[in-house]
């Protein structure tokens, strides 16, 4: 078959045209509590461990979290605060601009995120609404520890990222 003649096929096998969806389907307003469990649930369900402590100083929760590991172990652990999460997937927003340095939470081999209850939404319409883009930098959403699997179905924890990612919700 002639070039000519593969070109014009493809020209002719042209899928129709659809309208693209209207986006306030997923701007469906929730409270901040629905928020709250949708993203506790979901972190959960990628693996990470929730502490909600909601009310509470979260000095308080970090003097006694570190209390229990050992001295030795304080550098294995990297901690952070995320200024949005995100409720449908779990994920939390990372920004270079709180990093040391942006390998850190990903050579780290437990990762610590704090965030603020209020600071949840609903689904990533929301999060990319609340971004702002404008500044280059090294920004990332992360969900859970870093999991892979290859065709033998053989897990790994921690090949492209932290081990244990431990979510706080104050």
């Amino acid at each position: 078959m002639s070039k000519d003649r593969i070109l014009a096929r493809i020209k002719l096998n042209k899928p129709v045209r659809k309208e693209l969806p209207d986006l306030r389907q997923f701007l469906d307003v929730k409270n901040t509590q629905e928020n709250l469990e949708e993203f506790l649930a979901m972190s959960s369900a990628n693996g990470s461990t929730v502490h909600s402590i909601i009310g509470q100083n979260p000095t308080d929760f970090f003097s006694v979290f570190f209390s229990e590991i050992p001295k030795n172990l304080h550098k294995q652990y990297f901690v952070t605060e995320s200024k949005l999460g995100v409720a449908e997937n779990g994920c939390l927003w990372l920004e270079e601009a709180k990093l040391p340095n942006r390998k850190d939470p990903f050579l780290a081999l437990t990762t610590v995120f704090l965030i603020h209850h209020l600071n949840i939404v609903p689904n990533m319409l929301y999060a990319y609404q609340k971004l702002d883009f404008d500044e280059k930098g090294y920004d990332v959403f992360i969900a859970g520890p870093s999991k892979t699997a290859d065709i033998e179905q053989s897990l790994v924890l921690g090949a492209q990222g932290a081990m244990e990612n431990i979510v706080v919700v104050y």
